[in-house]
Formats: structure tokens, sequence, C-alpha cells
């Protein structure tokens, strides 16, 4: 009995479509340890500014924990949420480019609507779709905001298309995106220790990889920097040993000048005068206090603001905010003034100014 080892039109098939798999795979390349751990503090930023919006979006304390990345193939970005959940299609424009999704469970939109209540009476919380969009937003505000001031680029962020997903046959990432790979971003927030929440951003491997390659720029920028910082160091150090290295100079007995006839060496004159006319901000500080954004957001007619310093004590002078003096409030005609009663030296004042 004979037996061939040619392989058969439909293997040969699998073959091609397997290497063409390859090929695909290989040109959305997963993401390094190192370009993870960029992306992780990148998203840290982004969950630290973050938590500022939602205190104030909730008037209660937010607190963010570290991100967690993964990267996911397209197919499996819904593949295990718990339905219902609200999505977002969100867009960076500028220098950085790409559609991504926005995702959060109704039973956390759930949570941030019970909070708004109570803090903001103006939202719609008839309509889900509007109030998910009134959640999402400052998120979104805030991922273009922290990407433009890391990277110094100008991005831009637009919401294109928000939903309510029901079942998960009902929505299909490759209608919107038909990117392979994409990367997970789990931003978990903790309000006042009584309740956890987690926002999932899923972005395409090469919207990460536009950031990365800014990243990388930016880093190179650095370190170039410092490259020449320490080959300036380094030439300086070659040019002190070539010194040392030349001929050493006859030495000869020192001859002192006699300065008992010379004629005294004239001042160049004082150039503070040319300065008098500069304007300068003159500030009486009556006392400070420090307070939480419920406090402040709480402020209405006739609260009264208790300041740290006590009644009668001597209030603070500032010019351009630095301290110069301290006095004592008092009335001229209708005005306020201050006299002063204690004051810094001429050269002291002259040192805040500078």
């Amino acid at each position: 009995m004979t037996t061939t080892n040619f392989l058969s039109q439909e293997e040969i098939q699998a073959l091609l479509g397997e290497r063409k798999t390859n090929e695909i795979d290989k040109k959305n390349d997963p993401l390094t340890n190192h370009e993870l751990g960029l992306l992780s503090e990148l998203f840290d930023i982004v969950g630290a500014q973050f938590t500022r919006e939602l205190t104030l979006l909730t008037s209660k304390e937010v607190t963010a924990t570290t991100p967690k990345l993964q990267v996911i193939e397209n197919n499996n970005i819904f593949q295990n949420k718990e339905t219902p959940f609200y999505v977002a299609l969100g867009e960076l424009t500028g220098q950085i480019k790409g559609l991504h999704f926005i995702t959060l469970t109704k039973d956390d939109c759930d949570i941030y609507k019970e909070l708004l209540k109570q803090s903001d009476t103006t939202i719609d919380f008839g309509n889900e779709l509007k109030m998910f969009q009134e959640i999402i937003s400052p998120l979104c505000d805030t991922i273009s905001q922290s990407i433009s001031s890391i990277l110094d680029k100008e991005v831009a962020y637009v919401i294109t298309g928000i939903d309510i997903v029901q079942d998960l046959n009902e929505i299909s990432v490759n209608k919107f995106i038909d990117d392979v790979s994409f990367l997970r971003v789990e931003l978990p927030f903790s309000i006042e220790q009584l309740s956890n929440t987690c926002f999932e951003v899923f972005i395409p491997i090469k919207v990460a990889k536009q950031c990365l390659d800014e990243i990388s720029e930016y880093l190179g920028e650095v370190n170039v920097e410092e490259e020449n910082q320490m080959s300036f160091q380094s030439n300086s150090q070659t040019n002190e040993k070539d010194t040392k290295l030349e001929d050493t100079p006859k030495i000869q007995t020192v001859q002192f000048s006699n300065f008992e006839e010379s004629a005294p060496i004239s001042k160049e004159p004082n150039n503070l005068n040319l300065l008098l006319d500069i304007p300068l901000q003159v500030t009486v500080e009556l006392g400070r206090t420090k307070r939480t954004v419920k406090e402040i957001l709480e402020i209405s007619h006739g609260s009264i603001i208790e300041l740290d310093k006590l009644a009668g004590e001597p209030v603070d002078i500032l010019v351009n905010n630095k301290l110069i003096a301290v006095g004592e409030v008092v009335v001229i005609d209708e005005n306020f003034g201050v006299r002063v009663t204690d004051i810094l030296s001429t050269e002291e004042r002259i040192s805040k100014l500078r």
C-alpha cells in the first residue's frame, strides 16, 4: 500500500489562512511590558485627574486605585460583560487620532444617578442615555486634557454615539472599528469607601501606539538633553585634565603693588532708580483657611467663613504675593487702610521682589 505526503487543497487553504492570521497579528503587535508600564502611568494620571471631576459631580470624596491594563482581541471586548451596560463611542482628534469605546455597567451608572439627584436637580434623570452622557463627558474631557498636557500635543475629544446594550448580540465591534487588537483599561473608583465603580476604556492598539510614539519622542528629547549635559561635563573634566598635564610653569616670587598712593576706585551708581517706576501689586491679607469641595459648594448668602487669625492680630502686607510687612487695619474716611507696624529691611524687601 502506497502513501503520499502531499497536502490536500483544504489543508493548503487552512495553512494559508493561518499564515494570513499570523501576518495580521504581527501587524497588530501586542504591547511589551515596558509599553504597558508607560501607558499605565498615563492612565494613572487620567484616573487621578478624573477623581476631582467625580468629586465635584457627586459632592462625595472619590478616590482612584491603580488602573488595570490588558491586551485583548476585538471579538472578546464585550464577551464577558454583564448586560445591561452603557457604551459610548468616542473619538480622539488632533495630533492623536482614533475611535474607542468607554463602558459603564447599569448598576454603577445608577450609583452616580442617585448621587447626582442629591447634588444637581437640573439633570433630566428620566433620560437614561442623557444621564450616562452627563457622567461620561468629564472622563472624555479628562482623557484628552491629560494626553494634551503630558505629551504637549493638541488633542480634542468627541462623543460620536452612546447606547445601552441589553443583549451582546445587539452590538458588533467591527461595525464601528475594524482593528484586531485592543487595549482594555479598567479605571476603578471608590466613592467615600462605600461604593466601588469601574469605567472601562477599550483603545485600538494602533491608537495606543500613537501615544507611545509621542511618549518615546518626549523621553528621547529628555535623554538627549541629559546626554548633552553629561558630554559637556565630561569635556570639562577632560579639559581640566589636559591643563594639568601641561608643562609645569616656572615659580617666581610674587611682586606686590604699592597701594598707598593709589586713587580710590569709584563705585558704579546704584541702578535701583531705574526700577522705581515699575508698578507692583500690594495686597493686605486678613487671613486664610482651607475647606473641602463639599463645604465650598455649600457656601451661600450669610455663610460665615472662619479664618486662621485671631481678632486683633496683625494682618499681612504682601507685594507681588511676597510678605514684606505686617500692620493693623484702620479706617481712613470711608476707606479701609493699614498702618505698618513691622517691616523687613530694605535689602530683604528687594530680595523678596526678585
